[in-house]
């Protein structure tokens, strides 16, 4: 029986260890869980993070690419702003020179005008007088060189045929 307290004491105390040893290995435990769950809290909040920046990332790429092309048509408006310019020059130039053949053209115009009105006011010289038949429809011949030294009018068609007479 003395055998069997001690025995039974001997249980009792080590059960009594064990208990107590368990109970502070459960509370280690259970404070490395907390530990444990307070870091995955942690990681899965930089996990989102890094998830949000990544997308801010390729928001920022896909802008640069924009950037890109809206420099590139800038570029070509650029360009066509040149162009245009160049073209309105061109035709501010284009318009003068018209201008000025215009004006040389009625300069010459008015010059014939006036020599063809000298030439009607002027008596025929005694040569000219003399007709030369032609069928109608001909071209009439070329005239003398006038004093100034041009060349004579060419006769009209389907005319008597007269020569034409110095300028």
């Amino acid at each position: 029986d003395g055998q069997l307290q001690e025995l039974r004491a001997e249980l009792l105390s080590e059960m009594d260890g064990v208990q107590k040893a368990s109970e502070e290995r459960s509370a280690s435990l259970e404070s490395d869980l907390k530990d444990l769950m307070e870091s995955s809290s942690a990681l899965q909040a930089s996990v989102e993070a890094l998830s949000t920046l990544e997308e801010k990332v390729d928001k920022v790429a896909t802008l640069e690419a924009k950037v890109d092309k809206l420099s590139a048509l800038e570029e070509k408006v650029d360009k066509v702003a040149s162009l245009e310019a160049k073209v309105d020059k061109l035709s501010a130039l284009e318009e003068k020179v018209v201008g000025l053949l215009l004006e040389e053209k009625v300069d010459k115009l008015a010059a014939l005008e006036d020599t063809v009105a000298q030439m009607a006011a002027a008596p025929p010289p005694a040569a000219a007088a003399q007709t030369v038949p032609q069928t109608p429809g001909e071209k009439g011949e070329k005239g003398d060189a006038g004093a100034t030294g041009q060349k004579g009018e060419t006769g009209q068609k389907g005319e008597a045929g007269q020569k034409g007479e110095a300028g």
